[in-house]
């Protein structure tokens, strides 16, 4: 009778530290579960003030955008994109000493043309059109040797963030400048297929900047400066130098 009674004593005993065990790990869990609510309330309500932050970003941004294109319609000179333009003035330019450099047997420039040590970036051609003077080309991604001339062409900063080149896509690309502060290298690319500069028509000849202000990149075949005339007496009948002396 004993060892049943004590038997039953040791069995409710156990029961009792079940429930109470049950129970402690029941509290655990709830309050785990509370611990995790107030964590996932806390990221919803993060989330939810990051979104709000970049709302207002966005509107400081939209109206930063508004000023600066008030400011240029007021300082800065529009494009001229005049046949008259295009056919004088732009291209004494583009043949200024420091608006142009000779690549592999190519004279490269931008437009709108810039010097090429040229350190203030502006915001001079937001919703601006350029024309390609006759000519130029605009440089493409799938020339040969690209890789090579645009690394050389970024060692300058031609005034600007960034500057484009076609893709062989019919979109254009972006390539960082010196004064790029996206955290690339120079002649790195920084954008593919851009949304903010485009044909204007089919021609290939009028390109509109829209939303940002960049550079595009043109080039033309030939020496610049060209290499200066010898006199008469220096060439042969043939027309070749005379080098016999």
């Amino acid at each position: 009778m004993e060892v049943a009674q004590s038997f039953a004593i040791g069995l409710q005993a156990l029961a009792e530290s079940s429930v109470k065990e049950a129970d402690r790990e029941r509290k655990q869990l709830e309050e785990e579960r509370k611990r995790h609510q107030l964590r996932h309330t806390q990221l919803e309500e993060g989330w939810e003030q990051l979104a709000e932050e970049r709302r207002q970003f966005e509107k400081e941004k939209a109206r930063s955008r508004r000023r600066c294109l008030a400011e240029r319609s007021e300082s800065v000179p529009l494009p001229n994109i005049s046949e008259e333009y295009i056919g004088t003035e732009l291209d004494l330019q583009l043949n200024q000493p420091n608006a142009s450099c000779t690549i592999n047997g190519y004279q490269y420039a931008v437009l709108p043309p810039r010097p090429m040590d040229d350190c203030k970036p502006g915001s001079d051609m937001f919703d601006q059109m350029v024309r390609l003077p006759r000519g130029w080309e605009v440089l493409s991604s799938t020339v040969d040797g690209f890789e090579t001339v645009m690394l050389e062409l970024a060692l300058k900063p031609w005034g600007c963030w960034t500057v484009c080149v076609r893709n062989g896509r019919g979109g254009f690309d972006s390539y960082r400048t010196p004064l790029s502060n996206t955290g690339g290298l120079p002649g790195t690319r920084h954008e593919v297929d851009m949304d903010w500069l485009a044909d204007v028509d089919s021609s290939g000849m009028k390109f509109k900047f829209t939303g940002f202000s960049g550079r595009l990149v043109i080039r033309r075949a030939g020496l610049w400066p060209p290499p200066p005339e010898l006199p008469r007496h220096a060439l042969t009948p043939f027309g070749e130098p005379d080098i016999t002396d």
